[in-house]
Order: C-alpha cells, then structure tokens, then sequence
C-alpha cells in the first residue's frame, strides 16, 4: 500500500532546485550589499585612524614650538619607540608617543595592514605607512628650506588645509603647489580617498577636490 505521508514528507526534485535558485537570487543580492558595507566600515575605521592622527601631531605641535613635525627631519640620538625601533626621523616617530601605544591606529584596514607592521617591527619606514603627510607643512621653510615643520599658524584656514591623505608612504609630496597622487582605498576605489584636515576633521573626498585643499594659501 502506497503511504502518501511518506511522500508529503520530502522535497521533490523540481521544489529542490526552486529552493536553490530562490537562495542562489538572495545570495546574488545580499553578497554585494554586505561587501559595501564592510568597506563603509574600513572606509570609517581609516578615516578615526586619520582623526587621531591630526590630533597627535596638533598635541605634538603644542609641545614643540607651535610647529609640526619634519616629514624626515635630523635623526635624534636616544629617540625609539617602545619596541626599541631607533628614530627614523619620520614624522611618525615624533608623533607616536602621543597615540597610547595602539598600533592599530597605523593601519588603514583596506592597505593590507602594513601600519602595524610599520608600528610593531622595524621594518623599512618608507613602505611602512599607508598615510602621508602634506610637505607644505612639514618641510618647507622659506629662508633655508630646511627640514623642519611649519607652524600651526600657517595654514590660512585650518579647516580646509589637509594635514594627511591616504597614500602609500610616509611622505605625501606637495611642495611648490605640485599635489601627491592619493592611495584609492575606498568607495569602490574610483576616485574617492579619506584626508584629514589641519582642524582634525577628516572626510572622504574626490580627487577633483583636493587640490585646492592641499596648499596653504
């Protein structure tokens, strides 16, 4: 006798692939929603790293002089880190102290997280950084052109003056009006980049933006 429970009970082929088609549909829309949205949160997470960033080197400038530091000044005898890294002479090793020992601060999380390396070993310093710092205001000075930062003073507007910008090293360039090439890390890596400002306030902006955000006048 034929037990018709038996048969209600289990999936018939056709009802089987209707299944898997319907999730392989929601897995088609949901994978592409889900990947914007970590990148929403790499995109943030960098732009706090940026924040904090400002705030140590403003915190560093109020220490020295009303000036920010060297993009590669003079190396100081008897300056390292706590992982006994000798000093570099970077801007990155001026400003470390003031960052609470947190090497991920270092570390944009779409740019392979060659920051914490840069914090944590000692590796080549140059490729250690995925933010760079403006030289117009940490290496041009007028009368001798030495290596040295500028005031805090300088810039006109600290609120429109980018201090960092997303690149992949150290150094950002933008002496003599000439502007850096930034490190497309988010937004589907097209055009748009976090900076941060001399005011500490970051955002992420277009590449046809920046270069009037970039000099100080």
């Amino acid at each position: 006798m034929h037990d018709k429970r038996k048969s209600e009970a289990g999936f018939t082929l056709v009802e089987l692939l209707i299944v898997i088609a319907i999730i392989a549909v929601l897995a088609a829309i949901l994978l592409p929603i889900l990947a914007h949205a970590r990148e929403r949160a790499n995109q943030t997470k960098c732009m706090s790293n940026l924040r904090n960033l400002a705030i140590a080197l403003n915190e560093y400038a109020d220490d020295n002089h009303g000036r920010y530091p060297g993009v590669a000044e003079n190396v100081v005898g008897g300056l390292s880190w706590p992982n006994g890294r000798t000093d570099d002479g970077i801007w990155a090793t001026r400003i470390d102290g003031y960052l609470g020992g947190a090497p991920e601060i270092w570390a944009c999380p779409s740019a392979d997280l060659v920051g914490i390396q840069f914090r944590e070993e000692m590796a080549s310093a140059e490729t250690g950084i995925p933010y760079g710092i403006n030289n117009s205001l940490s290496m041009k000075r007028a009368s001798d052109n030495a290596v040295i930062g500028r005031p805090t003073s300088a810039p006109k507007s600290p609120r429109t003056t980018v201090i960092l910008i997303e690149n992949d090293g150290y150094d950002a360039g933008g002496l003599s009006g000439g502007e850096p090439t930034p490190a497309r890390r988010h937004l589907g890596q097209a055009n748009f980049f976090n900076v941060v400002y001399c005011d500490s306030n970051a955002e992420c902006i277009e590449e046809t933006r920046y270069p009037e955000d970039w000099d100080l006048e």
